[in-house]
């Protein structure tokens, strides 16, 4: 996951070679469960993003749907999802 948003924010490109558009992103949030239960959350402003553990017993616990929220430009296209899928080794 690190290698993506790195890619994306810091390189303005896609971490795995396939063809897409210009980009740009200017928000983004998330929600990422790992194991053990543990949620992490993630939020960005342009190239600045961190990721932090959410707090045992908030709202969020339990829930083991990843969400990932692009805000910006050219963020819609398949490339970025499909870059995103295959760094993380799912289909």
């Amino acid at each position: 996951m690190d290698l993506f948003l790195r890619a994306i924010l810091w390189e303005d490109s896609l971490p795995t070679p396939r063809p897409h558009t210009a980009f740009e992103i200017h928000r983004l949030k998330g929600r990422i469960p790992v194991t053990d239960g543990i949620l992490l959350l993630l939020q960005g402003v342009r190239n600045v993003y961190e990721m932090n553990e959410a707090k045992k017993g908030g709202r969020d616990e339990g829930l083991a749907e990843a969400k990932l929220v692009l805000i910006g430009r050219g963020v819609a296209q398949a490339a970025l999802r499909e870059s995103l899928l295959e760094v993380l080794g799912t289909s």
